[in-house]
This record gives structure tokens, C-alpha cells and sequence, in this order.
């Protein structure tokens, strides 16, 4: 009887590593996953700007607000800000992309940052 209690702990407790093993690696596969998407919605982001910037440069400049910003919007489990700065002196706006998202230990996300020239 006793060694099959013996026997039967073990197994708990093997059962109970694997299970704590699988949690975590489950959870830490939803982080990366997260994290990409994050990574992949800010570049979008960013080109959506390049691009509004190439078709347009005049008027980009001219208007880099209604252009360019974009205040806090919500998607999904997703917060996509996007705020632009034109520098007067050098011609030049600087944007600063975050997405954001909330995870266990805090929020979590991707921030990009580029400066834009009026190159044409």
C-alpha cells in the first residue's frame, strides 16, 4: 500500500510540472504572438504616413495634422496611436508610432519613431 501511494505521488507530482510547463509556455506563445502583431501594426502605421508623404509631399507638409495624426483607437485587444510633429526649421516631421496592448505584467508593446523630409 505503500509504495503504491509512493508510486502515486510521484506521478502527481510529474503531472503537476507538466501541466505548470504547458501554462507557461502557452502563455509565453500568446506574448510573442501579441508582440508581432504589435510590431506589425505600428510598421503599418508608419507606411500608411510614407506613403500619404510620396503621393503627396506638398500637401503633406502643409497639413501634417489631418495627414498624419491619429489619436488613441482601439482594436481588439490593440491600442494604435500615432502622433506626428513637423519641425519648422528643418522642414522635416518626426513620427512616433505606439501600439500598445494590456498583458499579466503590465502593458506591453511596439513603439517606432522616423523622421520624414520632403526628399522630392
Amino acid at each position: 500500500m505503500i509504495e503504491v501511494l509512493a508510486a502515486l505521488a510521484v506521478v502527481v507530482i510529474v503531472l503537476v510540472g507538466l501541466v505548470g510547463g504547458v501554462t507557461y509556455s502557452v502563455r509565453n506563445a500568446s506574448f510573442a504572438r501579441d508582440q508581432s502583431l504589435a510590431t506589425q501594426y505600428a510598421q503599418k502605421l508608419m507606411e500608411e504616413v510614407r506613403e500619404k508623404r510620396d503621393d503627396d509631399p506638398e500637401g503633406f507638409f502643409a497639413d501634417v495634422d489631418g495627414q498624419c495624426d491619429l489619436s488613441l483607437v482601439k482594436e481588439g485587444i490593440f491600442y494604435k496611436k500615432r502622433e506626428c510633429t513637423l519641425d519648422f526649421v528643418t522642414n522635416a516631421v518626426t513620427v512616433v508610432v505606439t501600439v500598445a496592448f494590456p498583458e499579466e505584467a503590465g502593458p506591453h508593446g511596439s513603439k517606432l519613431e522616423t523622421t520624414l523630409t520632403n526628399w522630392k
